[in-house]
């Protein structure tokens, strides 16, 4: 009788204080992995003997290992490139600390290009509270250091900065009216766009804007999902807006360099993804296999805090006349909610003021009472930040809602948060 040959481990950690994370708290000393999966786990000894000639053994000498992390809200696909291909104006990764700085790397940029060139950068969320003038560039200044090129300069998602040229290539104007969901910030004295953007503002300009080739999309890709790996990152939630990057995710898994488990959270507002395209198709949440598959669906309610687009019912401590913007409307947010629950797929729906979290929470409780299902996992992206009250907690309780909080915001813009949303929301 012939016996099916059992493959030795491909990668045995041993010497350490390996955390199962499981309810009983169990640690172990080594563990086995073979094919992608835990093989075994125990004493270092017991689980070295399962060793073979092409096993890769690590001393962890005592250091502890824990599984994978989750990181259940990114942009990767939008960000992957840009960080490959972006003039890099960002204070969390670089020295730059002034609007010379930044204007310096622009120029630097530019000097590379030919003439009439996009100049494309991003820059770090809420940026503006921690250069040294207290305030973003805008179209005057880029205009003064990069005149012969259009530039456009991204701070985080939900501001993005352009000078003369790009509005213009855009076809932006005094008269051009504020988008719903977005707006166009203006000089108060001369009704002339400053270059500043807000959130559907953006788009605007991003059709202008040259777009990434499909090459260099697969590329940022898989350059994004290494930095994800080097932080011990191993499944991601990824938002995705058009066909590309879920066909480059397809290719790149074929391809045998998707080295991350991706879920994929179609945005159907906004987006050249239709909800109704998706219904009919007949794809429904967990489509696909452990690698890639289909995560849910995004929307967003209101605008980011980090270009004090939020929604709330007070006004921002710093800009007394702004409540934030509201992206989708009660009525949209209800229909597109419903369809989508009912169709079997997970929706997750970006809101940050408390507005908009009393927004989600009625179109969710809507949802659910006209179409009961059990395990549904929907999500409200972002709340958990603040203001989460005893009673919007209970509600959530109460449609079995998950919240999905910005665990690290408050290390890299909470006192910029502080200044604008006040100490009593944050308490």
């Amino acid at each position: 009788m012939s016996r099916k040959a059992i493959p030795y481990p491909d990668l045995i950690l041993f010497n350490g204080k390996i955390r199962s994370l499981a309810p009983s708290g169990a640690i172990y000393e080594a563990i086995a992995c073979a094919g992608g999966r835990i093989a075994a786990t125990g004493k270092s000894d017991d689980v070295r003997r399962l060793s073979g000639p092409d096993t890769r053994s690590i001393d962890l000498k005592g250091r502890t290992a824990i599984p994978g992390l989750t990181d259940t809200h990114v942009h990767l696909a939008e960000k992957g490139t840009a960080e490959m291909e972006y003039a890099d104006c960002r204070d969390f990764y670089t020295d730059v600390r002034s609007i010379p700085e930044i204007l310096e790397r622009l120029e630097n940029r530019a000097f590379k290009l030919s003439k009439g060139t996009w100049v494309v950068a991003h820059g770090s969320p809420m940026q503006d509270f921690r250069l040294k003038e207290k305030r973003f560039p805008d179209r005057n200044d880029l205009d003064r250091a990069i005149p012969d090129h259009p530039v456009s300069i991204a701070f985080g998602a939900h501001i993005t900065i352009a000078n003369s040229k790009a509005l213009a290539l855009a076809r932006i104007t005094r008269d051009t009216p504020d988008p719903a969901g977005g707006a166009i910030r203006r000089d108060p004295q001369t009704g002339e766009p400053t270059g500043e953007l807000h959130e559907r503002a953006q788009l605007i300009l991003k059709k202008v804007v040259p777009e990434f080739n499909y090459i260099q999309l697969k590329d940022g890709i898989v350059f994004a999902l290494n930095q994800c790996l080097e932080r011990g990152v191993t499944t991601i939630h990824d938002i995705v807006r058009s066909g590309e990057p879920v066909r480059a995710y397809q290719e790149l898994l074929r391809e045998g360099r998707l080295h991350a488990r991706v879920s994929l959270l179609p945005r159907v507002i906004e987006s050249h993804i239709g909800s109704q395209s998706l219904i009919e198709l007949g794809l429904i949440t967990g489509f696909g296999n452990e690698w890639l598959r289909i995560g849910g669906v995004k929307m967003s309610i209101d605008g980011g805090i980090t270009g004090r687009n939020a929604c709330f019912y007070e006004p921002y401590e710093d800009d007394p006349h702004n409540h934030g913007i509201i992206r989708i409307k009660q009525d949209e947010l209800n229909d597109t909610l419903l369809k989508c629950h009912q169709a079997g797929l997970r929706c997750c729906v970006h809101a940050i003021g408390d507005r908009a979290f009393d927004m989600a929470l009625n179109a969710y409780e809507n949802a659910i009472q006209k179409s009961p299902r059990k395990d549904h996992r929907h999500r409200i992206e972002h709340m958990g930040n603040w203001l989460s009250t005893p009673e919007r907690m209970q509600r959530l309780v109460r449609s079995a809602i998950i919240a999905i909080p910005n665990i690290s915001i408050g290390y890299y813009v909470g006192d910029a948060i502080l200044d604008c949303l006040g100490e009593k929301r944050l308490a």
